[in-house]
């Protein structure tokens, strides 16, 4: 692998457990378990300093294939290798092609429901594609008493659906 250390561009290596590490950027200390070969450590909030492109980027974009999105996106220079900033990049550029095909969004933003949506689909997709069947029950949603933006009956994961 190359250029994955953002100092040195030295391989990454992932410790079996976390050790206090100093940020090489800021020189926050925390917990990680993450460093590369050299020894440099960088947080994630150095890490992902940029991220704020992939809105500005997404809003620019007329297209409707999410590969050349994502693409685009990879090819920002806050886009790392191997950082944390990639979690954001797939959904951005599937919403972002979905809208551009004339779809609506459906409501507002609930990371609970995204991310309920996101295992539903991995769980069919591994089995699949991959012969590999998980478990999973029922989802229903504990948390819209907590998200004042909560879509209620219109969320497939809300309780009060049925």
């Amino acid at each position: 692998m190359k250029e994955e250390c953002l100092i040195c561009k030295a391989p990454l290596e992932y410790l079996e457990e976390g050790v206090l590490m100093e940020c090489a950027l800021c020189h926050k200390k925390e917990m990680s378990r993450t460093r590369c070969t050299n020894g440099h450590y960088v947080c994630d909030e150095c890490h992902t300093q940029g991220v704020d492109a992939v809105a500005a980027y997404c809003l620019e974009q007329d297209s409707r294939d999410p590969h050349e999105i994502l693409e685009g996106l990879m090819a920002l220079p806050f886009c790392h290798m191997h950082g944390p900033e990639h979690h954001i990049l797939i959904g951005s550029s599937l919403l972002t092609a979905y809208k551009n095909a004339g779809g609506e969004i459906g409501g507002p933003r609930c990371c609970k429901r995204n991310s309920y949506a996101a295992v539903t689909e991995a769980v069919h997709f591994a089995e699949e594609h991959l012969g590999v069947r998980m478990e999973l029950k029922e989802i229903l949603c504990s948390h819209s008493g907590s998200n004042g933006q909560c879509i209620g009956k219109r969320c497939p994961y809300n309780k009060g659906r049925k």
